[in-house]
């Protein structure tokens, strides 16, 4: 018996042995890890003032306000969120190379991988602001034109963009699927241009109605004098 219990208490022994010799392999690259987060964060953080500063000096938000494009990202400044991508931007840069840090291939792969996959959100995000912001801007341009029906095709062409920026941005973020987006606009806007084609027809019909007719009885009237 004692024997038995000799053997259970040397194997936890060395199991927690080699789980300590584990534990210390990886301790110096978690620390680095950790390390260059803090510093990533803090130089992160420093971008981030020095960028929202520029842009106020530049009178950005100022400039969306003149444009009636603020509303487009009610509740933030655009200062304010190009700051922040700027700053999460560097923090990602510090844990990619902190990830080069790390001795197990698993936990490298894994940080490179999360690393690319939020580099490729944040290109989602500012294609969907590029596009929300175009898409407001020429709403606001067609609708002090004076083009007819000026309202509804304002708002037909902001969605119309605001749509292609959001396939665009779904398709830059990696494992998204939008073929059935893309085909489903393809289909859209076809049927949208078929109409538009027939109703532009059926009113160029009726414009030119009573000039087809006077030009058909103009053209009768030869033939009325050859028969007498």
């Amino acid at each position: 018996m004692a024997d038995v219990t000799g053997e259970t208490v040397t194997i936890v022994q060395s199991a927690f042995g080699k789980l300590a010799e584990a534990f210390a392999e990886v301790l110096p690259s978690i620390l680095g890890l950790v390390i260059l987060l803090l510093v990533g964060y803090v130089v992160g953080v420093i971008i981030k003032r020095i960028v929202i500063g520029l842009l106020a000096n530049m009178r950005v938000d100022e400039w969306l306000e003149e444009q009636n494009l603020a509303d487009v990202v009610a509740g933030h400044t655009m200062t304010n969120i190009i700051g922040t991508i700027f700053e999460w931007s560097i923090i990602l840069l510090f844990l990619a190379q902190g990830a080069e840090v790390m001795q197990y291939e698993v936990f490298k792969s894994a940080l490179q991988g999360l690393v690319f996959f939020v580099f490729q959100v944040i290109g989602a995000i500012l294609i969907g602001l590029a596009g929300l912001i175009i898409a407001r801007y020429v709403r606001n341009a067609l609708e002090v034109s004076a083009t007819r029906f000026r309202k509804i095709i304002a708002l037909a062409v902001e969605v119309l963009i605001i749509y292609m920026a959001l396939v665009m941005a779904l398709k830059a973020v990696p494992g998204i699927d939008t073929t059935i987006l893309e085909y489903a606009f393809i289909i859209g806007f076809g049927s949208v241009a078929f109409a538009g084609a027939l109703a532009l027809g059926l009113a160029f019909g009726l414009a030119f109605k009573d000039e087809a007719k006077s030009m058909l009885k103009e053209w009768e009237k030869p033939k009325k004098h050859k028969k007498k």
